[in-house]
């Protein structure tokens, strides 16, 4: 059996008037090894906003503007635990342009919120759909295409500072240690 390709090493979905790639954005630990490195860790309150960059490719227009974002939370979901936040290109020429979707923990997730995942492992998972509508010039027929980005992160507590892991590039290689800077 072929193992599903990760995120970085896919092609470009099957275009039709909208198509998003990534398709949908998962950082519950089930989605790995697909969604690597987004699924690696929770995230938690404090920790830096994650910033993904999404490709749009709009087939029906050459010249499409953004015409609406919103955030639609499924109804199982915690309120006011993550803000998702989208920050577009002046234009999207020819047809295609990319944009980046921010999530960012607003709060530590109460106990009602978690669910067990693992052997000591609780997550609160929060889903919904970003919806983002372009206008399509009148000059490629008029109207309005459609894109939709399923969202699910997983949240969880903040662990104890000592427990927290930083990593850079300039503390992790090696070799040849004349060429990287070092502290």
């Amino acid at each position: 059996a072929v193992a599903e390709p990760a995120l970085a090493a896919e092609g470009a979905p099957r275009v039709r008037a909208v198509a998003l790639l990534p398709a949908y954005l998962d950082t519950n630990p089930a989605a790995c090894p697909y969604m690597w490195p987004f699924c690696a860790a929770p995230l938690f309150f404090s920790a830096q906003a994650l910033a993904v960059s999404v490709t749009a490719v709009i087939a029906a227009s050459v010249r499409p503007t953004v015409a609406s974002v919103s955030w639609h939370p499924a109804p199982h979901t915690p309120d006011g635990l993550i803000s998702v936040s989208v920050t577009f290109p002046d234009d999207f020429w020819p047809a295609s342009g990319a944009f980046s979707v921010t999530v960012e923990v607003l709060r530590d997730p109460a106990g009602a919120e978690m669910a067990a995942v693992g052997p000591g492992a609780a997550l609160a998972v929060v889903e919904g759909v970003l919806r983002v509508r372009w206008n399509v010039p009148v000059a490629d027929g008029g109207g309005e295409a459609e894109g939709r980005f399923p969202v699910r992160v997983a949240v969880g507590s903040r662990p104890p500072r000592e427990k927290r892991i930083m990593w850079d590039v300039f503390h992790d290689i090696q070799y040849p240690p004349a060429l990287i800077p070092r502290d």
